[in-house]
């Protein structure tokens, strides 16, 4: 029984591969957020790059998460501050932005394409419905995309601890870049799927 469903499990995950393939979805290659808020004492600044998510360009749909304990801060202890008081991250290590747009992107027009990403943002296990406006640049055939929004922290239920209230700001810049490309399959498969 357990042979049958390992096999199962590998026969399923390689169709899985074959519809990425068939349905041409991009996915992350190469992204990252920044956040900033414009503290009274001292400004919030961190990076992330452990980005990951995929958009279908014929059902115009996308799909985004990232590891909030992954934001590098400029010192640690402002890294355990906001990972401890304001993110608790130990509770919601992951955030997510999923929905759909309207825009015709176009894979072999070069040039810019204003989209507006229409979805629901959970930060902090918090879900809210946004409509966020963004700039994506197709080029040879890849994808790169950009958006800057703002969140507020009370949205999400990120409560700010009465000690430090006055010297934070009580929202923070939202920056995401990143470049998508077509989905392909490892050699290891096409070399497996053509025997």
């Amino acid at each position: 029984m357990p042979l049958l469903i390992g096999f199962l499990l590998f026969f399923s995950s390689w169709q899985w591969v074959d519809n990425l393939e068939e349905r041409g979805k991009l996915i992350t290659r190469n992204a990252s957020v920044s956040i900033y808020s414009n503290g009274v004492l001292e400004p919030i600044r961190a990076t992330n790059e452990q980005i990951g998510g995929e958009i279908d360009l014929d059902d115009k749909t996308f799909n985004f998460r990232i590891q909030t304990p992954a934001f590098v801060f400029p010192s640690k202890l402002m890294e355990r501050h906001v990972n401890e008081e304001y993110l608790e991250t130990h509770l919601y290590p992951q955030a997510y932005f999923s929905g759909n747009f309207p825009e015709i992107i176009d894979l072999n027009q070069d040039g810019d394409y204003e989209i507006t990403a229409i979805g629901d943002l959970q930060v902090h296990g918090v879900t809210k419905a946004r409509t966020i406006k963004g700039t994506v640049t197709v080029l040879n055939g890849e994808l790169s995309l950009k958006s800057q929004f703002i969140i507020v922290f009370q949205d999400h239920g990120i409560k700010i601890p009465t000690l430090f209230f006055n010297d934070y700001a009580t929202q923070v810049e939202v920056t995401v870049s990143g470049e998508l490309a077509k989905f392909s399959a490892p050699e290891s498969y096409n070399s497996s799927s053509n025997k």
